[in-house]
């Protein structure tokens, strides 16, 4: 049996979060601002995750604590789920009819179709990995699936896991956040068109 959750309080009214919710839901800056904390989050584990493999590979590491390569590419698709959310929200779509955030999508690919961003076969292999690791490998140690496993005919002719790591990603990576988020306005801009709506 499951605890009860924390119940809601009735005495202050609910009608400002709801209405905050509704007009933070329709714009870019809060998904903006939350990728670059995704980023920075990235960053800092993988800067961690390569000094601790280089020392590995020089026989220099023998910490015994668990590499952190998957943990930062999670972050890293986090990251670049918030910017694509972020450009749908600057194209107006981000809410639907009944006023709630409509985004609920993991899925990097469609999110990047629905943005209209035009992807080389190389950037959609890589997003279709950062999905693995944003559903389950950045996560946890097993998919929902065994097909998930399985290993892929890549694009470069090698045979491999979908959430294998390799050290050159971090660097394919930024490329794609950078291609993409060339696509939006600019953090100064949605905060000024936020703090517009807000206060409307």
């Amino acid at each position: 049996m499951s605890r009860r959750r924390t119940p809601i309080t009735k005495e202050l009214p609910k009608g400002f979060a709801n209405d905050t919710y509704r007009k933070a839901c329709a714009e870019p800056f809060p998904w903006l601002v939350k990728a670059r904390e995704m980023r920075r989050a990235a960053d800092l584990v993988w800067a961690q995750f390569s000094s601790e493999l280089t020392a590995f590979a020089s026989g220099g590491d023998d910490s015994g604590e668990p590499f952190t390569g998957s943990v930062a590419v999670m972050l890293y698709a986090f990251a670049l789920e918030n910017l694509l959310k972020a450009g749908l929200a600057a194209k107006g779509v981000a809410v639907g009819p009944n006023g709630n955030f409509a985004l609920k999508s993991h899925k990097l690919e469609d999110l990047a179709d629905d943005l209209a961003l035009t992807l080389e076969p190389d950037e959609r292999e890589l997003m279709e990995r950062l999905e693995h690791f944003l559903e389950w490998a950045g996560r946890y140690p097993i998919p929902l699936l065994a097909e998930a496993l399985y290993p892929r005919a890549m694009l470069d002719g090698s045979k491999a896991a979908m959430y294998g790591l390799s050290s050159g990603d971090r660097v394919r990576v930024d490329a794609l956040l950078a291609k993409v988020h060339a696509t939006l306005p600019t953090e100064e801009e949605a905060l000024v068109r936020y703090v517009r709506t807000i206060g409307a």
